[in-house]
């Protein structure tokens, strides 16, 4: 924070040195919840990124001016920045800020207490995670996924579930169960095959050797985000380093995708459904479990050869340290060798 302070009261550096100084130090002081302050610097900020070169800067600027009003509870403030952020994304093809900024649109609403609305925008938002990874390779997005992209779903499901708790439906229980599926599908998809890319033939061609180092340095910034202790400045500059480093990762994968380098095979789009599901259960006896972890609450689908229902659970902190509890009572040996059982 003081590094920004220094470089910002100095007045060195080119425009965007002076964007990204007063940029982090808005973020910093609205995390801080000074949030007018941390808009003072965001103004200013702003006023550098009006050039046409800097629309990405922009974007990004506009969505933090909107949290900041967001999280003082101005929601036609936020509604306005985020607004004009999707507008320049969507028209620019950012789809990392369409994604964002519809993310905050939809909280917007859904404190409006328009759900429908919230929930279009929240699946908008999904579809265009999933639109980057289908069109990307699926390394990058364990990094995605590690910078909370799943909180629209997340969002997406508590609004469908709370529909479902007033009007049990099968329609809204199938909603339910895609999004779980697509959700837990692509978090998986990112962990196991976080490096495999189906190349044409392997060369030592430009492009290639050019994904190779782009992908490095994002892994490289991603385990520094992971797995060090940071003072708050050093870690926004990392996270606006590893964006850029995604933005032109995307760009590279585009191009070698149509010069044929790199196979052009999306990964399956389709989700298996219920009925299918259900046609696969063995027998009266069986059923299959679905569940999905979230931060406020969680979710549970049991599924027989015949029927289906959803429970709603606790947040990942209660269930964490439930099952920490457990486990240590099932591994206690004076417990009854009995009393995981019962």
């Amino acid at each position: 924070f003081f590094n920004c302070l220094s470089l910002q009261g100095l007045g060195i550096g080119g425009p965007y040195l002076k964007f990204t100084a007063l940029n982090n130090i808005g973020i910093i002081l609205n995390e801080l919840r000074n949030h007018v302050n941390a808009r003072r610097y965001l103004t200013l900020a702003l006023k550098i990124a009006e050039s046409e070169e800097y629309i990405f800067e922009k974007c990004h600027v506009l969505n933090n001016l909107a949290a900041s009003f967001l999280y003082e509870g101005r929601i036609e403030n936020a509604l306005a920045n985020y607004r004009l952020s999707y507008q320049l994304g969507y028209r620019n093809s950012f789809q990392n800020i369409v994604i964002e900024s519809c993310l905050g649109i939809g909280q917007c609403y859904e404190i409006k207490g328009e759900y429908s609305t919230a929930l279009s925008f929240y699946q908008r938002s999904i579809e265009n995670i999933e639109n980057v990874r289908n069109r990307l390779t699926s390394d990058i997005f364990m990094i995605g996924f590690g910078r909370n992209k799943l909180t629209a779903y997340q969002r997406a499901i508590t609004i469908i579930a709370d529909q479902y708790a007033a009007r049990p439906s099968c329609i809204l229980i199938e909603k339910i169960f895609n999004l779980i599926e697509r959700a837990r599908a692509q978090a998986f998809l990112e962990k196991v095959h976080k490096a495999r890319i189906s190349f044409g033939e392997i060369t030592s061609s430009g492009p290639i050797n050019k994904q190779q180092i782009g992908y490095k340095r994002m892994s490289e910034l991603t385990w520094m985000l992971e797995n060090h202790e940071l003072l708050a400045e050093n870690g926004i500059m990392l996270s606006n380093e590893l964006e850029r480093e995604e933005e032109e990762y995307a760009r590279l994968i585009s191009e070698m995708k149509n010069e044929g380098i790199i196979n052009k095979e999306g990964l399956q789009k389709e989700i298996c459904n219920i009925s299918r599901v259900q046609a696969q259960i063995i027998d009266k006896n069986t059923a299959l479990l679905e569940y999905f972890i979230g931060e406020k609450e969680s979710y549970l689908i049991f599924i027989s050869s015949n029927s289906v229902s959803l429970s709603v659970l606790a947040g990942r902190t209660e269930i964490e340290r439930s099952i920490r509890a457990y486990l240590k009572m099932i591994s206690d040996n004076s417990v009854e060798k009995e009393v995981g059982f019962k």
